[in-house]
């Protein structure tokens, strides 16, 4: 027998758990939060009692004893610049996440639901490969502005696992051997270069890329004037909510769910085109 450990993986919208011995899953779950369960919450980590009521339940439901538990590991939120990795949660973790109120992701809910849960038993919680990972090469953090360097923030947890996941299964060889390009496509997305193990460039969905739950790149000669009452302020104002939910793909499926996808109408092509799932 392994050591056996709870994951937790907070969405916007749901709770991924699942119960491992050793490298073997016992069982797995996506609990879903409908939009009226979560609409009391002002903010994200008000949410962590809610959440973690909802795991316990679906644990109870598994007839699993918490007791038995050895550790409890949630995915990373918005930590500062990190390497990749696992990390032990303390106190001071959990007062950074519930310290950003504004723009907070629903990922920074992990850590504190991880040690609430892991507290109780008496056992350390852990996250791994945070959404403030940034291994990237000082060459990549140079753009045409010497004042504003790139930076790494985003998928990480996804993309390092499918490259750790291909160069197990398919190259048959450690990952710090392998060159690998891992494209994360989700609400958001962003395309991480992988060589020597490291993380070493990325291309982020507010650099470049859009998707279902952000509008990608813009041209900032076009659109940096900003239009209406307050001119430029409110322009950029406008701009950065249009960035995310507010402008993406979204804007011509009119769903966040591809599975109920139609087919895109755009309002500027004469064509409409759909994707089979």
């Amino acid at each position: 027998m392994g050591y056996l450990v709870l994951v937790i993986n907070p969405g916007s919208t749901s709770t991924k758990i699942a119960v491992f011995d050793g490298e073997k899953r016992l069982f797995q779950e996506t609990l879903r939060h409908t939009q009226r369960e979560l609409e009391p919450f002002a903010h994200v980590t008000d949410q962590v009692d809610f959440r973690r009521e909802v795991i316990e339940k679906v644990l109870a439901e598994h007839q699993f004893d918490l007791s038995m538990l050895d550790a409890v590991c949630a995915r990373g939120g918005q930590l500062p610049p990190c390497p990749s990795g696992a990390f032990v949660v303390d106190e001071q973790m959990v007062e950074y996440m519930r310290a950003i109120v504004q723009g907070a992701h629903a990922s920074n809910l992990g850590c504190i639901i991880a040690k609430s849960i892991a507290d109780a038993q008496n056992i350390p919680a852990y996250v791994y490969d945070p959404v403030g990972v940034d291994e990237m090469e000082p060459v990549a953090r140079i753009t045409g502005m010497p004042m504003l360097n790139r930076w790494m923030v985003g998928h990480s947890l996804n993309t390092r696992a499918m490259a750790l996941r291909c160069a197990d299964e398919v190259m048959h060889k450690p990952l710090e051997q392998c060159r690998f390009i891992v494209l994360h496509l989700g609400g958001g997305a962003s395309v991480r270069l992988f060589i020597g193990g490291k993380m070493v460039d990325d291309v982020r969905d507010d650099e470049l890329l859009f998707a279902p739950e952000r509008s990608g790149g813009q041209d900032c000669h076009r659109n940096g004037t900003g239009t209406g009452r307050g001119g430029l302020a409110a322009g950029v104002a406008s701009l950065i909510a249009l960035d995310g939910r507010g402008g993406s793909r979204d804007c011509h499926a009119q769903t966040q769910d591809e599975r109920e996808n139609k087919g895109y109408k755009l309002s500027h092509c004469d064509f409409s085109f759909s994707v089979k799932m």
